[in-house]
């Protein structure tokens, strides 16, 4: 559902003669359907530069992302309901946008939070309802991947959700952490951000070891391949 293919990314140049912070440097990844899998990114630049990749924020500046279906930020999810909009308004106009079923939207969203908060402007939910009603209307939204950012504000309390379990192509997930949480969600890969090179776990239960060592290799040999922020794609 989503390609990254030797991807380079670095921050904007605001000055021609500054050197430009490397946050990806060859990456590869490749996410199947109903594929989950976690990433542990310690260094916030990095970690954020990643997500912006992923979710198509940011076009990288070298390599290819390709999208098999919308990428989806949970995070973005919560924060982008208009908050002096009653829920009902911010779940009809997220229907009509999306083409959906807005009475079934709003009637999983009732199942979970009774209909008393579809009267309810945004602005009065706590970060808690937020991610609750971000996660539903994932769950309706015709997603080819969703990002999950566990250190946002909005990061599900419970790892293992979202599940997609009424869609016929369940999406891929992507779950990012800033350090290896003391239980995973179910995944099927792991992954280590150590500075801007994205390394595979061999066990995928534990990143102890993976962490340990990259952190040792990051510091002992900074970034390996010199990219000019005016090379061509």
């Amino acid at each position: 559902m989503l390609d990254l293919l030797d991807i380079n990314h670095w921050t904007p140049l605001r000055n021609p003669t500054a050197r430009p912070q490397i946050l990806l440097c060859g990456v590869n990844l490749s996410l199947a359907a109903g594929e989950q899998i976690a990433i542990v990114a310690p260094e916030p630049d990095h970690r954020n530069g990643l997500i912006d990749v992923l979710t198509g924020t940011q076009s990288p500046s070298e390599g290819a992302r390709r999208a098999r279906g919308q990428t989806r930020s949970l995070t973005a999810l919560a924060e982008g309901f208009l908050p002096r909009l009653s829920v009902a308004a911010n779940l009809a106009l997220i229907g009509g946008i999306n083409h959906l079923d807005i009475d079934h939207l709003q009637a999983r969203v009732v199942t979970l939070l009774g209909d008393e908060i579809l009267s309810l402007p945004v602005a009065v939910l706590s970060d808690a309802l937020r991610t609750t009603l971000a996660t539903t209307v994932a769950r309706a939204l015709p997603v080819g991947c969703l990002v999950i950012n566990h250190e946002s504000r909005f990061a599900p309390p419970d790892p293992q959700l979202p599940v997609f379990d009424d869609t016929s192509v369940p999406p891929a997930m992507v779950h990012v952490f800033a350090a290896e949480p003391a239980a995973l969600p179910a995944h099927d890969r792991a992954f280590a951000l150590i500075g801007p090179h994205l390394i595979a776990a061999d066990d995928p239960q534990d990143l102890t070891d993976i962490l340990s060592l990259a952190a040792l290799a990051n510091a002992a040999r900074p970034d390996t391949k010199e990219l000019s922020p005016y090379a061509s794609r």
